[in-house]
């Protein structure tokens, strides 16, 4: 019988886990253990997080308080590899996009030519630059992002492709969330 994983290994793992994104895989070579037993610990220890902190931080509505509706806006920020390096949380649901966008640390880091983004590449076997975008919907503010074409009903082929796959690149982050 194998040697159950310390508690303190379980939790570094977890964390180390959900910070970074980092596949099984990586994590394995890191700490040794198997991808299965890694899935089980990150499961097993999300739990035991959950089951300790939700009574105390996620209490239970009172009667009282459900007569109120609160929205709160969800912004976040993803890579092609899938992983959420900027999640703006917190902004009233009343407020549009934009504001929300422009207000954030991020949104005014981008607006402002803060933010270190890598420049214009040419990836090998391809005979031009790629640059790194940012996907959005018509609320956002037109600068270094991608747009779809506005709901006009005359859209060519062309144009309906392009925001076919700008939606599913947004899809990645509302399904994060």
């Amino acid at each position: 019988m194998r040697e159950a994983i310390p508690r303190k290994a379980g939790l570094a793992l977890t964390i180390l886990c959900l910070a970074s994104g980092d596949s099984t895989y990586s994590l394995l070579l890191l700490f040794r253990i198997l991808t299965s037993t890694i899935s089980l610990v990150v499961r097993e220890t999300c739990a035991v997080i959950r089951e300790s902190l939700q009574p105390l931080y996620m209490k239970p509505p009172r009667k009282e308080d459900l007569k109120l509706v609160v929205n709160i806006s969800l912004l976040g920020i993803g890579d092609a590899r899938f992983k959420l390096p900027y999640v703006d949380v917190g902004a009233k649901g009343r407020e549009n996009d934009s504001e929300i966008f422009i207000r954030s640390a991020f949104g005014s880091a981008l607006c402002e030519g803060r933010l270190l983004i890598p420049k214009s590449a040419e990836p090998p076997r391809l005979n031009e630059k790629l640059s790194c975008v940012f996907v959005g919907n018509e609320a956002f503010p037109l600068k270094e992002n991608m747009r779809p074409y506005g709901r006009v009903r005359n859209l060519s082929l062309e144009q309906k492709i392009y925001n076919y796959k700008l939606s599913r690149a947004q899809r990645v982050i509302e399904n994060a969330f």
